[in-house]
C-alpha cells in the first residue's frame, strides 16, 4: 500500500509541475479542506481548487523549485472509508538540490480509479507567506 500511494503522490507532483491544474483538482473530493499550518480554507468549486494549484506552482517557480519529490512516510489504518497518508514533499532546484521541505497528512478515500483526497493538513510548509496570502483572500478576486 505504501508504494502505491507513493506512486500516486509522485504522479500528482508531476501533474502540478507540468501545469495540469485541472487534472490535479480532479484528484480531490469537493468540498475539500486545506489547512496550511493554521491557515484553513475549504474549496467547494473545482475551478477555485485548480486556481489554487496554479498559484502554488507559480510561487514554487519563483522560489526556484523545478521539481517535487513525494515521499510517503506512513499510511494509517483504514478509518471506515477513509485512510490517512503522511507525505513529505521535497522541493528541488534545477540541479536536483533540495531547497525546501513540506509535510502534509492527506485524508484519502479509496476509489477504483485511485484514491481521492478529501482533506489536506500541512504540518510543515516551506512557504508560509504563500499560505497566509492565498488562503486569506477570496480566490475569485485573485483571477
Amino acid at each position: 500500500m505504501h508504494s502505491a500511494y507513493e506512486r500516486v503522490f509522485q504522479w500528482r507532483a508531476g501533474v502540478l509541475m507540468s501545469e495540469r491544474y485541472d487534472d490535479l483538482a480532479s484528484q480531490f473530493t469537493l468540498p475539500v479542506e486545506i489547512d496550511i499550518v493554521g491557515h484553513r480554507t475549504t474549496f467547494a468549486c473545482r475551478d477555485d481548487l485548480a486556481l489554487y494549484f496554479r498559484r502554488y506552482h507559480v510561487a514554487l517557480k519563483k522560489k526556484g523549485v523545478d521539481g517535487l519529490e513525494a515521499r510517503v512516510v506512513a499510511v494509517g489504518l483504514n478509518e471506515g472509508q477513509r485512510q490517512r497518508v503522511w507525505v513529505r514533499w521535497l522541493e528541488c532546484d534545477h540541479l536536483g538540490c533540495k531547497v525546501g521541505i513540506s509535510q502534509a497528512v492527506y485524508t484519502c478515500i479509496p476509489c477504483s480509479g485511485g484514491p481521492l483526497t478529501s482533506k489536506v493538513e500541512y504540518t510543515q510548509f516551506s512557504m508560509t507567506e504563500f499560505a497566509g496570502l492565498t488562503l486569506q483572500r477570496r480566490l475569485k478576486g485573485m483571477r
